[in-house]
C-alpha cells in the first residue's frame, strides 16, 4: 500500500481488487504520520474500496521483528480468516506462509 501510494498508483491495487482492508497500523504508517500522497489512500477510503480495521488480537506467533504494519497486516487476515495479503517485505511474506 505505501508503495504504490508513493507513486500514486494505488490505481493499479484498485483494478485488483475490488477491495483491501489495511489495518490501523498501516493507516498510521502513512495518513496519520502525514507520508507522501497519503491523500491517495485517504481517497480509497472516501470512496469506501479501502477499509481500516482495527487488530483485536496479536497472535504470539508473529514475530516482533515485523514492523507493525506488518504484524497487524497478518494478525487481521488471521482473525478475518482470509487467504490473501500483500505484502512487500520477503520476511514478512515468509511469516504469513507459515
Amino acid at each position: 500500500m505505501i508503495n504504490f501510494a508513493s507513486i500514486n498508483r494505488l490505481d493499479i491495487l484498485k483494478s485488483l481488487f475490488t477491495e483491501i482492508v489495511i489495518p490501523q497500523a498501516v493507516y498510521s504508517e502513512t495518513v496519520e504520520s502525514g507520508f507522501p500522497n497519503s491523500e491517495t489512500i485517504v481517497n480509497g477510503i472516501e470512496a469506501a474500496w479501502v477499509q481500516v480495521k482495527s487488530v483485536q488480537e496479536m497472535p504470539e506467533s508473529i514475530p516482533l521483528e515485523l514492523d507493525a504494519g506488518e504484524r497487524e497486516v497478518i494478525a487481521l487476515a488471521l482473525s478475518e480468516q482470509t487467504t490473501r495479503v500483500v505484502l512487500d517485505e520477503k520476511r514478512a511474506r515468509k511469516v504469513a506462509q507459515s
